[in-house]
C-alpha cells in the first residue's frame, strides 16, 4: 500500500509540469541536500503537486492525527 501514500504519489507523478521536481528529487537523493534556492523551488513544487493530487482525489484515507493536516483544508 506504500504506493498510495501522498509522498510516493508525488514522486511518481509523471507530468511535464513536475519534471523540475523530479530532477530536484534526484539531486537531493544523490547529494543528500539541495542549495537554498533549489530547496525553495523543491518545497514550492512539492506543495503544488500535493495540492493538485489532493484536489483531484475522490477519497482520502488518513489517520486521525493526519486528518488535521493543513493540506487537507
Amino acid at each position: 500500500m506504500d504506493f498510495l501514500t501522498l509522498h510516493n504519489q508525488v514522486r511518481s507523478m509523471d507530468i511535464a509540469e513536475y519534471k523540475k521536481l523530479h530532477s530536484l528529487y534526484g539531486i537531493k537523493d544523490a547529494n543528500g541536500e539541495l542549495s537554498l534556492s533549489d530547496e525553495r523551488k523543491f518545497h514550492r513544487l512539492r506543495r503544488r503537486c500535493e495540492t493538485d493530487l489532493l484536489d483531484a482525489a475522490d477519497v482520502i484515507c488518513t489517520t486521525c492525527i493526519a486528518s488535521a493536516d493543513k493540506r487537507l483544508k
